[in-house]
C-alpha cells in the first residue's frame, strides 16, 4: 500500500484550561507548547483564545494534517470539550484541513495500556521517540510535569503509526 508523505502535523490535546500542541516535521517532534487562557474567563471565551490561537498556528506553519484527541467525558466537561473540538475543526477547514481524531482509550491503548497515567504516557511517548533532540523536549515535559504536551505529542505518534 502507498502511504502519503506527510511533511508537517499539528498534533493537539485539547483541554479548556490547558491545551497541548506538538508540531511534526518529517515524522519528527520539533516543538510541544501550551495554549493556557486565563482561568477567570468562561470556558466559551477560553475555547475561542485556544480555537483562534490554533488557526494562527495552522495558517503560519502549514501543516497537511491535523490530529486531535478526542476526550470522553460526563456532563459539562463533554460538552465544553466537544464544543473545543468543534471550534477547532472549524478553524482547521477555514485552511482546507480536517481533524484526525483519536479517542482517549485507543491513544492510551495505542501507546502501551489503557490504564496509563500522564507519566506513563509521556516515558512511552520517549520511548517511541528516534532522535535525542525529540527525546529532550519530552524529558522536559516530564521533568516540568506539563501533560499536556506530551498528550499532544502521543496524539502524533498515534497519527504516524496508524495512517
Amino acid at each position: 500500500m502507498d502511504t502519503v508523505h506527510i511533511k508537517k502535523m499539528i498534533s493537539i490535546d485539547p483541554g479548556s484550561s490547558c491545551t497541548g500542541i506538538a508540531l511534526w516535521e518529517d515524522g519528527k517532534l520539533i516543538d510541544a507548547s501550551t495554549i493556557i487562557p486565563p482561568h477567570f474567563l468562561h470556558w466559551t471565551v477560553r475555547a475561542k483564545i485556544i480555537s483562534t490561537y490554533i488557526g494562527q498556528i495552522i495558517k503560519y506553519w502549514k501543516p497537511d494534517v491535523v490530529a486531535a484527541e478526542k476526550g470522553i467525558y460526563r456532563g459539562k466537561a463533554n460538552e465544553v470539550l466537544l464544543s473545543l473540538l468543534s471550534m477547532i475543526t472549524l478553524e482547521a477547514l477555514e485552511y482546507g484541513l480536517t481533524i484526525a481524531e483519536v479517542n482517549q482509550s485507543t491513544l492510551k491503548a495505542h501507546m502501551g495500556s489503557g490504564r496509563f497515567e500522564k507519566l506513563d504516557v509521556a516515558q512511552a511517548v520517549v520511548d517511541k521517540l528516534t532522535t535525542i533532540k525529540e527525546k529532550n523536549i519530552i524529558k522536559k515535559v516530564i521533568k516540568a510535569e506539563e501533560w499536556d504536551k506530551s498528550d499532544a505529542a502521543a496524539v502524533g505518534i498515534w497519527y504516524y503509526e496508524t495512517h
